[in-house]
């Protein structure tokens, strides 16, 4: 591995410290934050406040297995930024990075909502990747855990309406509606949580939260309305909308996803007694129709959506024939859809949340309000490749 910067102050370079930064003025031990997934979607926005929004950081690391997206590689931040490729599922890539680290924020999963889910590969990430780290934060003495939950966690085939935390946690339905992806997640989370107090062996606690976010859209984005917009792509830039225009979705801007958990890290500091919980991610983007939602991005393209709604049975049965022939020639080939039955069930059921317990336990409130949200994230839908 070698050394390499963009040249900047605060540049991206591959190497950690060995030891955590003390500042030379007040000699207080500073924060060296480790974001595992920080080159993802959400990774790289936590990256980006962190070195924006928190004076208490010295230095951001990341793991990840891949490279820097751009915009990470050619900002120049005041902290130091240290990018190490590799794989969370092995040690030897946490045990590089997690020396000296006071707080891991873990962003990393595998998102297979397919047909034909990968299960032995999701879970290898997903649960024990999940499990790999908590071990090493025990081994490095690590503080503090913040993991990025899903709400999808607890959401089966009845609509989901205004459920708070603990409707998750009294969830009972088998079926639930991402399949083995929902099923990893909330196993990750129960992981995590059973691991806040853990005594280290220097004498210090580890604190876990857990966030819960739900239908995250902003930049970065390649799979909720930048989906939405290859459909459209692939239909003459037409959008239609699936099922009914009175089923409504929550959204949440990715910028305030990663907020909450700045607010979360911030907050547990003060108050220990708020970790060990699970938190819905969520802000003030309206709830609504997810086709009525995505007009403002299909319309940033100069292309239109539909005023009328395919029914959710014509749409349904036709992927699920199409998911039948997929799996009857699964032995011999794998075949991908553009859709699958989960996809179509997920965008044709409403599902909303409370997300007071966050504002109210984590003094957290949405740092982008839901019209900068809005025209940050049409911005980059305008122009996303597809």
């Amino acid at each position: 591995m070698t050394n390499s910067t963009n040249g900047a102050a605060g540049g991206i370079s591959h190497r950690p410290e060995k030891t955590a930064v003390r500042d030379g003025l007040l000699g207080r031990k500073r924060e060296v934050v480790l974001v595992i997934g920080g080159c993802g979607f959400l990774g790289r926005h936590l990256v980006r406040l962190l070195a924006e929004k928190c004076d208490n950081v010295a230095e951001i690391r990341t793991l990840d297995i891949q490279d820097p997206p751009e915009e990470l590689q050619q900002r120049n931040f005041k902290v130091k930024v240290t990018h190490v490729k590799g794989d969370l599922r092995k040690r030897a890539c946490l045990d590089l990075v997690c020396e000296g680290v006071t707080a891991v924020f873990h962003t990393a999963s595998i998102v297979d909502i397919s047909t034909l889910q990968d299960t032995e590969y999701i879970t290898s990430v997903n649960v024990e990747g999940t499990q790999t780290i908590l071990d090493a934060c025990v081994s490095h003495n690590v503080p503090m855990l913040i993991y990025t939950s899903s709400s999808e966690l607890a959401r089966g085939s009845k609509p989901v309406l205004n459920h708070r935390e603990e409707d998750a946690e009294n969830f009972e339905d088998k079926d639930l509606i991402l399949g083995d992806y929902s099923n990893t997640k909330r196993a990750a989370e129960k992981l995590v949580l059973s691991y806040d107090g853990r005594k280290l062996s220097n004498g210090s606690t580890l604190r876990t939260i857990s966030f819960r976010p739900c239908g995250i859209y902003g930049e970065g984005d390649h799979t909720f309305v930048t989906a939405a917009l290859q459909a459209a792509k692939m239909c003459g830039g037409i959008l239609c909308g699936m099922g009914s225009h009175d089923v409504i979705m929550q959204k949440v801007y990715v910028g305030n996803t990663a907020w909450i958990q700045l607010c979360g890290w911030k907050r547990a500091r003060q108050d220990p007694t708020v970790c060990g919980q699970a938190y819905l991610a969520t802000d003030d983007t309206a709830i609504d129709n997810n086709f009525a939602f995505f007009k403002v991005f299909v319309e940033s393209r100069n292309w239109k959506v539909l005023p009328f709604y395919i029914p959710f049975f014509a749409i349904y049965y036709t992927v699920l024939l199409m998911e039948l022939f997929v799996w009857l020639l699964s032995p011999i080939v794998r075949l991908p859809l553009p859709v699958s039955t989960r996809e179509v069930l997920m965008a044709c059921t409403t599902c909303y949340y409370d997300g007071s317990k966050a504002r109210k336990l984590l003094n957290y409130s949405p740092l982008y309000d839901a019209k900068e949200s809005i025209e940050r994230s049409k911005k980059y839908y305008s122009t996303v490749k597809l």
